[in-house]
């Protein structure tokens, strides 16, 4: 598994924390209410976490598959409508 922060639509994850070459589903999510970087962290219990902006089609029931190459940077948009 691997991830990354998406940042004004865009997204990098270094090859030496990417993943191997092979098919993933993707999952997005995006918290309604998240806290400014500069926020002291809150302890919360999971039934008090923020909703999430990102329908579950595409995270938690996401069918979204990449591919990811083996050769080279992999350049792989992303598209939610």
């Amino acid at each position: 598994m691997s991830g990354a922060v998406v940042i004004d639509g865009q997204y990098s994850i270094p090859q030496n924390q990417g993943l191997a070459p092979g098919k993933y589903r993707v999952r997005v999510y995006a918290a309604l209410d998240a806290a400014p970087d500069d926020a002291p962290p809150q302890k919360s219990s999971p039934s008090k976490l923020a909703p999430d902006m990102i329908p579950q089609k595409y995270n938690d029931k996401s069918t979204l598959i990449v591919e990811v190459g083996g050769d080279g940077p992999n350049v792989i948009p992303v598209h939610l409508k």
